[in-house]
C-alpha cells in the first residue's frame, strides 16, 4: 500500500480519464442495443458498473467508484438527446 502513496497526480488522472471514456461508451452502446427503454438499461448497466468498480477497488480504494454512475448516466442523456 505504501507504493501507492507516491503515485503522481497526472497517473491518477489518467486512470480516472480513460475508465470515464470506457464508461461513457459502454453504456452508449447499451442505450443503442437496448430494444426499449434505452435510459432503464443505461441506469442498470451505471448500478452493475458501480458495484463491480466498488468490489474491485476494496483493496486499494480509488475514485473508480465515483465516476461509473455519473458517467452512464451523462451518456444516457446525450443518446437520448440525439434520438430527438
Amino acid at each position: 500500500m505504501d507504493n501507492f502513496k507516491e503515485t503522481s497526480a497526472i497517473v491518477i488522472l489518467a486512470g480516472i480519464v480513460y475508465r470515464f471514456v470506457f464508461n461513457v461508451v459502454g453504456r452508449y452502446l447499451a442505450a443503442k442495443l437496448a430494444p426499449s427503454n434505452p435510459m432503464k438499461h443505461v441506469i442498470i448497466m451505471g448500478i452493475i458498473g458501480t458495484v463491480l468498480s466498488i468490489l474491485g477497488s476494496l483493496p486499494l480504494w480509488d475514485l473508480a467508484i465515483l465516476i461509473a454512475f455519473p458517467s452512464a448516466n451523462l451518456r444516457g442523456k446525450l443518446y437520448l438527446k440525439n434520438q430527438k
